[in-house]
């Protein structure tokens, strides 16, 4: 069987512009939280409900997912990531007229479905291009740059929603969609080199088959689902415990946002320079060792005393640096199991992952009461479970 390093490497496109293609689907999420406490009062409806433009965002966005993988084995990355930017742009469009907030949570499910092809397919070129260790660095590098924009989009939300209002911000990323669409359809180039020998040599049902029988997979895969399963609760839950448990502005939790996504840059920063000299079992074991040790802390400070916004996102930012040394090397572990598949691997991985990101974020809305204890809880869990699926993906390399 022919591997990824035995044929000669396809061209990585401009950094820049994967930037930005991957950067389309979390900049949407981000940019949007901020406002969601005030669409209770802005469509009469309940928290729960408007919970559902978070919630059903990331189930929709699992469900493209998997879909993308195998489309992009089939028929190539270009094609399929272009129809996926125009998704995007076009469904930006429709949220900013949203008149209901049904209209709205449909129109944000829309959007998900065109933002997850930047998500899946950023990385998955990165890994047609390099080798595991290499794309490891590379996949980090793409998302430290990357996670800039996200980083800085609560505060841009939180701003536009103050002096503008929330639909302000679908504009903004209307116009980000269709910028960027419109730099991608001449400087996009193909990277997949098995486009339509994925399906062919391996059906498609069979291609996820031969994922989940690897312990490589499911170890490293999984490690994702459980660090950003904890990222997407600290998301849904912080905005919460700032804005109404805290009685602070939107703008403000925006502004106090900015370290914690500048941990998750740091952590990819560090994995970027030391990946290929340490391995990923390394990056994966430290990461997991700081974003628990940094959920503990959490827990200590709300044990001691009321929490305030230095001693929430303190240990925030540390569980993001956390995040950031081991999702980029574990993602490059999981999905170089099997190179004619990269794109269905990808896929598969990203739908467990926005499925129970999804699920977690929902369970958090309903248990969220006047205390930080359930988001708490839910994030030292989720940091516990992802050391013990390293665990399993170190015992699948070693006994492979």
């Amino acid at each position: 069987m022919a591997t990824a390093d035995a044929v000669q490497a396809p061209r990585l496109p401009a950094f820049g512009l994967l930037v930005a293609v991957t950067a389309t689907g979390p900049v949407a999420m981000h940019l949007f939280i901020p406002s969601m406490p005030g669409l209770v009062a802005e469509f009469s409806t309940t928290l729960p409900r408007v919970q559902l433009t978070l919630t059903l965002y990331m189930l929709a966005l699992a469900v493209a997912t998997l879909a993308y993988g195998p489309l992009s084995d089939r028929f190539g990355r270009r094609p399929v990531l272009l129809a996926g930017l125009a998704i995007y742009a076009v469904a930006a469009v429709l949220c900013a007229f949203a008149p209901t907030i049904d209209w709205l949570i449909a129109g944000r499910m829309l959007q998900a479905v065109g933002g997850c092809a930047g998500l899946v397919l950023g990385r998955t070129m990165v890994r047609d291009c390099h080798e595991r260790d290499r794309s490891a660095s590379v996949i980090a590098a793409l998302t430290m740059v990357m996670a800039v924009v996200p980083a800085l989009s609560p505060a841009i939300g939180g701003y536009l929603d103050v002096w503008l209002g929330w639909r302000a911000g679908f504009v903004l990323l209307a116009v980000f969609g269709f910028g960027t669409l419109a730099v991608a359809v001449p400087r996009l180039n193909e990277t997949n080199l098995y486009t339509g020998r994925g399906t062919s040599g391996i059906g498609h049902l069979e291609g996820f088959k031969l994922l989940l029988r690897s312990r490589v997979f499911l170890g490293f895969g999984l490690h994702c689902v459980c660090t950003l399963a904890a990222w997407y609760t600290l998301v849904a839950g912080a905005p919460y415990v700032m804005v109404t448990i805290m009685e602070r502005a939107p703008s403000e939790y925006g502004l106090w946002f900015i370290p914690v996504a500048g941990g998750w840059v740091l952590g990819n920063f560090l994995t970027s320079r030391m990946a290929t000299r340490l391995g990923i079992e390394r990056m994966v074991l430290f990461g997991a060792l700081v974003a628990i040790a940094a959920s503990i802390l959490l827990a200590v400070f709300l044990a001691a005393a009321p929490l305030s916004p230095l001693r929430l996102f303190a240990p925030l930012a540390a569980i993001g640096v956390g995040h950031g040394l081991s999702q980029p090397s574990a993602m490059a572990g999981a999905i170089g199991v099997r190179p004619e598949v990269i794109g269905r691997a990808s896929g598969l991985v990203g739908f467990v992952q926005m499925a129970t990101g999804a699920a977690s974020a929902q369970l958090l809305g309903l248990m969220q009461q006047d205390s930080a204890w359930p988001l708490i809880l839910m994030v030292v869990a989720f940091s516990v479970l992802s050391l013990v699926c390293w665990a399993i993906g170190v015992t699948g390399r070693t006994t492979a």
